[in-house]
């Protein structure tokens, strides 16, 4: 079942230094927060992020953030959406994540050679 009435705070950081030598065009930390929540129950769900980006001069780009978010389910749901067991309801869930990309020179034929 789809939430309405949702309010939402959203905000992102970005600090971004620029060496002048060497192979990193640019690099730097960043903060990410996200509240969600209704006039009904208060705050649902939230999640925190540590960020670090770096790009280097070839354009490949390394992403990593670590995540810690919340959930509150007020009703059972099936995460899986094929009928499985379903989380029951006036439970809570926080976990933690390292989220990691990495995107090679897209310019070259063979973006790892």
């Amino acid at each position: 079942m789809r939430r309405t009435d949702l309010q939402q705070l959203a905000m992102t950081y970005r600090k971004r230094f620029y060496p002048t030598s060497g192979g990193v065009q640019r690099h730097g930390p960043g903060f990410d927060v996200d509240l969600k929540g209704n006039q009904t129950y208060g705050l649902l769900d939230w999640d925190v992020n540590i960020l670090y980006d770096i790009t280097w001069r070839t354009s490949a780009e390394f992403s990593a953030r670590l995540r810690r978010q919340y959930t509150y389910l007020f009703r059972s749901f099936d995460p899986s959406g094929t009928g499985g067991l379903p989380l029951e309801a006036n439970t809570e869930y926080t976990n933690n994540l390292l989220i990691a990309r990495y995107q090679s020179d897209a310019r070259k034929k063979y973006p790892l050679s």
